[in-house]
């Protein structure tokens, strides 16, 4: 954290919201979305799968597929609750009739949107100021924004 706040690659997130999830998984991907989702718009959902998205969260995959599959539809209920999303979309990828992995279609709330392009802002602004007062070259900032950070 003390790096990314050095470099101004920290993105901020909500933290009441984040708070008022009560579920594990929902909050790790609240934040997920907050940190990464940086042009979160309904025009370009966030489109992860369950295997990838399981594996790096900290809840990890079950062995179960439909326990997997059910922590997620939970987690994503949550977050249409707290108007972090707005739906999503599930489509089952099988091997034979087994369901081997999901790949979602999630779109965001338009209070999510604000959130982010407000996070956005700040950001902008911050890198503004740190770059009038001398303590980061504008160079820098460029370098970052054409490798999409």
């Amino acid at each position: 954290v003390n790096e990314s706040i050095m470099n101004l690659s920290f993105r901020q997130y909500n933290y009441k919201i984040g708070m008022q999830i009560r579920s594990p998984l929902a909050r790790y991907i609240y934040k997920r979305m907050s940190h990464y989702w940086t042009q979160a718009s309904p025009d370009s959902p966030y489109t992860p799968s369950l295997i990838s998205f399981l594996t790096q969260s900290p809840r990890e995959l079950s062995p179960r597929m439909p326990e997997n599959v059910r922590a997620m539809k939970l987690a994503l209920e949550a977050l249409i609750k707290q108007e972090v999303i707005s739906d999503y979309d599930s489509n089952q990828i099988k091997d034979g009739r087994k369901v081997i992995d999901v790949r979602y279609v999630i779109r965001p709330h338009e209070n999510f949107v604000k959130q982010v392009m407000a996070s956005n802002k700040r950001k902008q602004q911050t890198e503004l100021r740190a770059i009038k007062q001398g303590m980061i070259d504008h160079d820098i900032i460029d370098e970052r924004q054409r490798k999409g950070r």
